[in-house]
């Protein structure tokens, strides 16, 4: 995709924490994280009105980028995106039976859940 777009647009391939080759000395505890390690990348840069693509976790870092920072994000393009939430968590009811979170309240109470 990048080799498509590369003459129409600037274009930057963000390692997220914790993915492919970059470090991981601060531990992620929510998709809220990376977003602002994107949020630093661009005001670094000094970036405004991006289009920003998220594949995969990168979806949902773009969800919550985009959520937070309205004015900087111009386009959401996602691709096999997980939602703003994260990843599907079974939780488990008083019964303990299992079920999958379908509202923010119930996957906040999951004890692994992404976002804070």
């Amino acid at each position: 995709l990048i080799s498509l777009i590369k003459d129409s647009f600037k274009v930057f391939a963000i390692d997220m924490r914790g993915f492919g080759e970059s470090s991981y000395n601060t531990p992620i505890k929510s998709l809220q994280d990376i977003a602002e390690d994107v949020k630093l990348f661009c005001d670094k840069l000094n970036l405004t009105d991006v289009a920003v693509f998220g594949w995969s976790t990168g979806g949902g870092v773009t969800l919550a980028l985009a959520a937070k920072y309205p004015n900087l994000v111009s386009h959401v393009i996602l691709h096999n995106s997980v939602g703003p939430l994260g990843y599907p968590s079974e939780l488990k009811d008083a019964n303990g039976e299992g079920y999958m979170a379908k509202t923010l309240e119930d996957f906040k109470k999951h004890p692994l859940n992404l976002m804070t």
